[in-house]
This record gives C-alpha cells, structure tokens and sequence, in this order.
C-alpha cells in the first residue's frame, strides 16, 4: 500500500468523501448538517489562493452542540475512513486549534464566524465556513512572532497574514490601526510584535502597491 500524502488539494476535499463517510452514521445523520469553522491552510487554498495545497485542515466543531462528545467520537471514525479513501494521514483533519480558544469565547468566535457566511465546504452531512478574519489574523501574527525556533516556513505566515489583512481591508473600506489589530487577540501572555505588524505592513504594500495596515 502507498505511504499517506502528506498534503492534499481543495479539490480532493470536495470529492466529499467525508461527507459521504458521514452519511454512513445514523447519529450524524440526525446531527446533519455539522457545522464547523476552520482556520489555516484550508482557507488559503480555498478562499485566498495564495497555497496550492495544505497539510491539514484545523476546524472547531460547534461547541453547542446537544450531544458534542458523541458528534466528536463519531466524526471521528468518519474522518479516519476518508483519510484511507484519499490515501492521506489520519490527522488532515483535526481539531488542534480549538485549544486557542475556550468556554465562551469559542462559543462567541463561532456564532460571530457563522454570521460572517464564508462558506469553504457545503455538503449533505457538513458545513464549513471560514473562521473571523479578525481572529484568524491575530493568530497568524502571532505566530509569525512566535516562530523562534524555525520549525516552519515563515513565509507561509507571512502570505496568509497578508491575505487576511486585505480581506479585512476591502471589508471595512479602510487601512488596519495597529492598536485595533492588537485589541483584538484574547491572549495577553502573547502580544502581537510590532516588529511583525511591520513585516506584514511591508509585504501588504509591496503586494498591493498600497497601505493596509497604519
């Protein structure tokens, strides 16, 4: 058998393969449509453009959810049976950036990027939209600051967080404050580094040929 891919495409996701695997469960069958957000590689393949392919994709279940801890065993199973249809790890889809974010919080972040309506995946069993811009911008910076040790190309980062910042840009019509842009992370022990908001500032303007953050 085939060694796992270790990136996959957005098309291959929407051979909804998963979505298929879904159906075969009665207990997300009366779930269905689950909702997810995601954030990360996904959106960069499926929105911006700007990656080809991705890794994973990073997803937080919605957290009201009647029965979470069933719809999460059972998603689960379904996840690890598309994994071996698409010849891909069993780890392509997960939940790993729901630790960023807890309680109410999450609960907040997810009705805020539902009302937002930026659908990456529609099937019968599942929906995906598009984590808050806000949000998803906040963690890129922070970890394009946080990157000390090298164990990932920054220039990943560097190209979502500029992605990021010219949606949010043509959403509000204006450049970015960097005061706001700090304001909106709920981690106090990691602030955003103004020597990255000058990084991304940079690149914005050598992409664009205009300022998106101020």
């Amino acid at each position: 058998m085939a060694s796992a891919k270790e990136k996959y495409s957005a098309a291959e996701f929407k051979k909804e393969v998963l979505d298929a695997e879904m159906g075969k469960s009665k207990n997300l069958r009366k779930m269905s449509p689950l909702r997810m957000i995601s954030a990360g590689g996904f959106v960069a393949v499926s929105v911006f453009g700007n990656r080809s392919s991705t890794e994973d994709i990073d997803y937080i279940l919605d957290p009201e959810l009647k029965d979470l801890p069933k719809a999460e065993k059972k998603l689960s199973i379904a996840i690890e049976e598309a994994a071996d249809q698409l010849r891909i790890g069993k780890n392509w889809i997960n939940d790993s950036m729901a630790v960023f974010t807890v309680g109410e919080n999450r609960k907040t972040l997810f009705r805020q990027s539902i009302q937002q309506n930026e659908i990456l995946f529609q099937g019968k069993h599942i929906i995906i939209y598009a984590v808050k811009w806000q949000w998803a911008l906040t963690r890129k910076l922070i970890r394009l600051g946080s990157n000390v040790k090298g164990d990932r190309d920054p220039d990943i980062d560097l190209s979502d967080s500029v992605a990021l910042a010219r949606r949010i840009v043509q959403q509000n019509g204006a450049p970015l404050k960097r005061d706001v842009i700090k304001g909106w992370t709920e981690n106090i022990y990691t602030p955003i580094e103004d020597e990255v908001l000058d990084q991304v500032a940079a690149e914005y303007v050598r992409k664009y040929g205009t300022q998106g953050i101020i």
